[in-house]
């Protein structure tokens, strides 16, 4: 059994060319063509967003990969307009589990961390009893824990990452959701110079 952080992996965010794309939309809507420069996009993106017209950011993709706790994969997929491909306990046997370090547990007392640790040693070793004598793992999965780790891979567009991202990194958001999407933030390139105090304003 180990313990591990929760991470995040950009695979893809939009490109230049991509973000031009947006443009040539959102100036379809507006008859303006006749206004794109070589980098005219990203004040016109910047305008999008302030002016609510974000149907015409649906013209883009990230794609995210992230490993956290089956706890936090619950919240992440109820965002509908993703796709996502979730690690399955059905199919995956799990000879060393991986753990998710809840938010805070580097400051709790060491006794506490202690009888954490035993109690994840504990499911393991039951999970291993039970799938060493016959049963599937999709039988035995239903004893491990919501910190389990678990790998997702997240697609969207650009209007959908900043309604996550503006709920998620809200106050009343779970702690340990709310670092996972700042981790992403930090990551992302155009997205975090461009979007981000926009979003969290508008959307």
């Amino acid at each position: 059994m180990k313990l591990i952080d929760q991470s995040c992996e950009i695979i893809t965010e939009p490109l230049t060319r991509n973000l031009k794309i947006i443009e040539q939309a959102g100036r379809t809507c507006y008859d303006s063509h006749d206004k794109i420069t070589f980098d005219s996009y990203i004040n016109f993106i910047k305008t999008l967003i302030k002016s609510g017209h974000h149907s015409v950011l649906e013209h883009s993709l990230y794609t995210i990969k992230f490993v956290t706790s089956r706890a936090m994969m619950a919240e992440l997929t109820r965002h509908r307009l993703c796709a996502f491909s979730v690690q399955s306990q059905r199919y995956v046997k799990y000879d060393d589990m991986q753990i998710i370090k809840p938010h805070g547990y580097n400051s709790w007392p060491i006794a506490i961390q202690q009888r954490y640790v035993d109690l994840m040693k504990n499911i393991e070793t039951y999970y291993q009893f039970m799938t060493a004598h016959g049963l599937h793992q999709q039988i035995s999965r239903g004893i491990l824990p919501q910190d389990m780790a678990t790998t997702i891979i997240m697609s969207c567009n650009m209007r959908e990452l900043m309604h996550i991202i503006k709920l998620r990194t809200a106050k009343a958001a779970h702690p340990q959701m709310r670092d996972l999407i700042q981790q992403m933030l930090q990551q992302l390139s155009f997205s975090r110079n461009l979007i981000e105090e926009a979003a969290l304003k508008s959307c």
